[in-house]
């Protein structure tokens, strides 16, 4: 009965971990020249737990989707990282005393090349690579051809109704041909071809947080939304 008691409170203190790091805010949107050598976006990340230490590794999850010739890079609070490690090695984790903050430096490196893209920056668990702690969205524009009607078109888009159990919409979606559902970790999961008022089931997904990128019909991104499955 002990050892089940002991268990059961070790797996309990661990799914508490998650909750008490945070990320602030919970997404940044930059737009730059592409002949900029070096764009730093900040971010605070803090162990909300008043009592226990906390230890974590981050990565950009949609790795593998990074345009070329982009670089980037991170500093956490340990050191920085040289340009194209998007991993946080396991032997060097985060590890954060009770109500600690720090922040984060995120880097990006045009390279003179026009592009607009939204990483996705995770924390996760240091045994548990699976079990993400916090994320948030980080989006660079460098395209110097998006004209100030595509600007006023991308920000009317929306996903509503948001959270949702079953359907969501677009609004402000005339110039949308296509959109694709990303899951936490930045893996593509659905893709559909898109009808102004076309209705999207999400019911047979689990509850989260999943990621909506709409295209145009050149199959240019024009914004990345969050839609929460409740």
């Amino acid at each position: 009965m002990k050892q089940i008691l002991l268990l059961l409170f070790i797996f309990v203190s661990g799914g508490l971990v998650g909750q008490t790091i945070s990320i602030s805010p919970n997404n940044i949107d930059e737009t730059a020249a592409p002949s900029e050598w070096d764009i730093q976006m900040d971010f605070d990340v803090h162990n909300t737990d008043m009592s226990n230490s906390a230890s974590f590794l981050w990565r950009i999850a949609n790795q593998d989707d990074i345009p070329s010739p982009w670089k980037a890079y991170i500093c956490d609070s340990n050191l920085c990282y040289a340009p194209g490690i998007y991993t946080c090695p396991s032997s060097n984790p985060n590890t954060f005393s009770a109500d600690q903050s720090s922040t984060f430096n995120f880097h990006v490196q045009p390279n003179a090349g026009e592009h607009d893209f939204t990483f996705v920056f995770e924390l996760f668990d240091v045994n548990d690579p699976s079990n993400v702690y916090n994320s948030i969205e980080i989006r660079l524009n460098t395209n110097t051809s998006t004209s100030t009607d595509d600007e006023d078109l991308a920000a009317r888009l929306a996903v509503y109704p948001n959270p949702t159990s079953e359907f969501f919409q677009i609004k402000g979606d005339n110039n949308i041909a296509s959109l694709a559902l990303y899951n936490i970790v930045g893996k593509q999961i659905e893709k559909f071809d898109h009808t102004p008022g076309k209705l999207y089931n999400i019911s047979k997904f689990r509850k989260g947080v999943y990621l909506v990128r709409l295209f145009d019909a050149q199959g240019n991104a024009l914004k990345a939304l969050r839609v929460s499955k409740k």
